[in-house]
């Protein structure tokens, strides 16, 4: 992260300058640790996959001046979107190296249907434990928006909803269904934890990936983080 300043000063910026190229960002996690910076992008539809690239080339020197180079690893990745599954993946910001572009086909996509029984199955469990907000007001956020592949993301705003027992009936959501589906589970935590890492937890239907330091957030947050 650029020294000083807030996760909201750098998404600002990039957005800003992806959209003078007609690029849409519409998620973005800073680098911890050796994981590097995400930045998930949308392109138009009707933009070519080799245009896009050339694009991307020529953001990069825009992105050099937001998320500073890094001498041993790459600093950001661009998770690339547009209608199905990722295009593919552009590293950069290694210090001394090129961009480099990656296909990818790991990713499954999305069915607009399936989405939309998903987000509603979703939607009325989490009813059941709390308010649904977009602004940060409530206790968490379900993306409303179909990303295009087989993921859902849930941001929380107040840690202590996010219960053994809340991760437990989501994986039961996603079982027969929907497995092939995850849950991305993001801390979009309320002042004063606001500044605590996004990073959280991927939920499938039949194991939980974690992402967050888990370690850190229990020291942080004390009894009010219910995960063990």
């Amino acid at each position: 992260m650029s020294k000083g300043a807030t996760y909201e000063e750098l998404r600002a910026r990039l957005e800003s300058s992806a959209s003078s190229l007609g690029l849409t960002v519409l998620d973005f996690v800073p680098a911890e640790n050796e994981t590097p910076a995400t930045i998930v992008l949308r392109l138009p539809t009707e933009m070519s996959k080799d245009h896009a690239i050339g694009l991307f080339r020529q953001w990069s020197t825009s992105i050099w001046t937001i998320i500073p180079e890094t001498e041993k690893r790459w600093a950001w990745v661009l998770m690339v979107l547009q209608e199905g599954p990722p295009l593919g993946f552009l590293w950069g910001g290694w210090k001394g190296r090129e961009d480099l572009w990656t296909d990818t086909d790991l990713v499954g996509s999305s069915d607009p249907q399936e989405w939309s029984r998903l987000f509603q199955s979703l939607s009325s469990y989490l009813t059941g434990i709390g308010r649904n907000d977009a602004l940060g007001e409530g206790d968490f956020f379900l993306l409303d928006d179909d990303l295009g592949y087989s993921e859902q993301h849930l941001m929380i705003h107040k840690i202590e909803v996010l219960t053994p027992s809340v991760v437990s009936d989501l994986q039961s959501v996603l079982k027969d269904e929907f497995s092939r589906w995850s849950i991305r589970v993001l801390l979009e935590l309320n002042p004063p934890e606001s500044d605590i890492s996004r990073r959280g937890i991927v939920i499938r239907a039949d194991h939980v990936e974690e992402e967050w330091d888990k370690e850190r957030l229990k020291v942080r947050l004390g009894n009010r983080f219910k995960i063990e």
